[in-house]
């Protein structure tokens, strides 16, 4: 009696320990989500900043450009004094008039060629930046995606193994528990092994031998070669929810000795039995 209560504290421990190591891996993992959000704010903040200081700059150029368009204006509109010219100057003012309407046409295609080089200029920083801060910020959700898929694979496997403590401290704990033999039989236990069916034990699978009541299923994989033999049994994590080892070991030797039918010429073959156990 000492035994089993000595026993009982120290599964009841065990599962203290466990609540309390979910709880603090739990806050672990949010105050790292906590930091990673803070970052990516940061970085947007900081991408706008950018982006408003080559608009500003984007900006000035143009209005730099829109003021000395409009000086060159008002110096054409502002009126000339005529100035008395020498008659033996006829020919120097002839020639002046020549001159102004070709450098008139080199200021504007010197501005024309300007103009669109400055804005591509504009254009092309703009375009750099806007594709480095949009691959940052996938690259970022894209982490921070990852970092919650894990975060809640952990925290269902932290919930799965607390649930199936629990679970095994209310079977091996309960009042009013039967001794026997829990056999996996009837219809709710299968297997599955295409093409393949029971030769001994009278056609049924073979029930381990656990002495106390337990309930609960346990799925074996098992591999069987042409002659109907069992080569390989081995427990699948997938659909087993009973962790007691002794049960476990039980139930893999009931699957080691089953017998199917032989296939001559057949590869290996690979199945699954399925054990469903009720308190008894």
């Amino acid at each position: 009696m000492k035994k089993y209560q000595i026993s009982s504290i120290l599964l009841a421990l065990l599962l203290n320990a466990l609540f309390v190591l979910s709880l603090y891996l739990y806050h672990i993992e949010q105050s790292k989500r906590e930091v990673k959000q803070v970052e990516v704010s940061f970085l947007a903040q900081e991408s706008q900043k950018q982006k408003s200081v080559l608009e500003g700059e984007e900006k000035a150029l143009a209005k730099d450009l829109g003021e000395r368009e409009e000086e060159a204006k008002n110096m054409k509109s502002l009126p000339q004094e005529p100035k008395p010219q020498p008659k033996s100057e006829k020919a120097k003012k002839e020639q002046t008039k020549k001159a102004k309407p070709q450098a008139k046409k080199l200021d504007k295609k010197v501005r024309v060629k300007q103009e669109p080089l400055v804005k591509q200029n504009v254009e092309k920083t703009v375009s750099l930046d806007d594709e480095r801060e949009k691959a940052e910020a996938q690259a970022k959700e894209e982490q921070l995606r990852k970092e919650l898929q894990a975060e809640k694979q952990q925290k269902e496997e932290i919930s799965n193994n607390v649930s199936n403590a629990f679970r095994q401290k209310k079977d091996t704990q309960g009042s009013g528990a039967k001794d026997g033999v829990a056999n996996a039989k009837g219809p709710s236990s299968s297997y599955n092994l295409s093409g393949r069916s029971i030769v001994n034990n009278g056609g049924v699978l073979v029930s381990p031998k656990i002495n106390r009541g337990v309930r609960g299923q346990i799925v074996v994989k098992i591999i069987v070669d042409e002659n109907g033999k069992v080569l390989k049994a081995e427990r699948s994590r997938k659909g087993t929810n009973i962790l007691d080892m002794a049960i476990i070991r039980e139930t893999l030797k009931a699957a080691r000795e089953i017998k199917f039918n032989s296939q001559k010429g057949r590869a290996e073959q690979s199945g699954t039995i399925t054990y469903i156990f009720e308190k008894s």
